[in-house]
Formats: C-alpha cells, sequence, structure tokens
C-alpha cells in the first residue's frame, strides 16, 4: 500500500501545474492568436475569463474543453497535440484558468 501511495504522489509531482510556465509557454505559442487580458478576439477568441467558466466569445472553458482545443484545434486553430508536450499543455491550461 505504501507503495501505491509513493507512486501517486509522485505521478502526482511529474504533472503538478505551474502556471507560471503556462503564462511565458502562452506568450510564445498562443499570444500572437489570443488575448489574455482583453475580450477583444484577436485572430482566435480572446481567452479573458476562463477562470470563470465561460469566454467572452460564449464558449464553455475548463481543463477539459481546453484540452480537446489544443490537441484536435479547429475553426483556423492549428492541432498541437504533437507540437507540445503533455506538461506544456498542462502548464498552460493551469494559466488560461487564471485569466
Amino acid at each position: 500500500m505504501r507503495i501505491l501511495t509513493t507512486l501517486l504522489c509522485l505521478s502526482a509531482l511529474a504533472f503538478a501545474q505551474d502556471p507560471t510556465e503556462g503564462r511565458k509557454l502562452f506568450e510564445t505559442k498562443c499570444g500572437v492568436c489570443h488575448s489574455a487580458d482583453t475580450p477583444e478576439a484577436r485572430i482566435g477568441p480572446s481567452l479573458k475569463g476562463a477562470k470563470t467558466g465561460m469566454l467572452s466569445s460564449g464558449k464553455y472553458a475548463n481543463h477539459t474543453t481546453i484540452l480537446k482545443r489544443i490537441d484536435e484545434g479547429g475553426n483556423g486553430m492549428p492541432v498541437f497535440r504533437e507540437l507540445l508536450t503533455k506538461r506544456q499543455k498542462e502548464d498552460i491550461i493551469s494559466y488560461v484558468l487564471t485569466l
């Protein structure tokens, strides 16, 4: 039982989300198309308001919907599934959910 608990804790640490790192990644990978601090759309919709669960565009925002959009792209957004590591995606999502 101790081994299982230790493995679960290590697993959680391995994928701990870092919104500070996520912000840096957002600025280089996402910020060209998505605004973080204004409700105005750029090439893609603003992500301001994500922490409330609703973007200014009226779209729902939660971990699942953001990860799906990153992985699958759509509506003009490129697919980032293979371009970002799982850790990078988690960091970006943790940052977006602070907006």
